[in-house]
């Protein structure tokens, strides 16, 4: 099982993605945004991120970004709803560029359990 940090800036999918991880047997922390998640990471070491990319402030694709500065080596999962939002991107194109910018993986929202779990578990060691 891994230790995981969830950003997200909706608390209801903090607490959601959470209990998923948390029942399936994974340690489980979480931020609020980019910034909280670059600070949480700075003092403590996680086998893989779960980042939203549709985020205020600092979004998924900067905290990817800025993650990636730090180190190449840990799992990325992003994940979006954002459908035709974000300035008219689809949640496609969305994706693909959280991949170009690092992401080791992507997932579009709403996702159905076993599916996350399944995407969670080929990313970690």
């Amino acid at each position: 099982m891994g230790s995981i940090l969830v950003v997200d800036d909706e608390p209801d999918i903090r607490v959601l993605v959470k209990s998923m991880l948390t029942r399936a047997g994974h340690v489980a922390d979480v931020a609020t945004d980019g910034r909280d998640a670059l600070r949480i990471l700075a003092g403590a070491s996680y086998d893989l991120l779960i980042v939203d990319m549709a985020m205020p402030d600092m979004d998924g694709m900067e905290t990817i970004k800025q993650v990636r500065r730090r180190s190449a080596k840990l799992p990325i999962l992003a994940m979006t709803g954002s459908g035709s939002g974000s300035g008219g991107h689809s949640t496609a194109r969305i994706l693909d560029a959280a991949n170009a910018t690092g992401a080791t993986a992507h997932l579009a929202k709403p996702f159905r359990r076993d599916e996350f779990l399944a995407v969670v578990a080929s990313l970690l060691p």
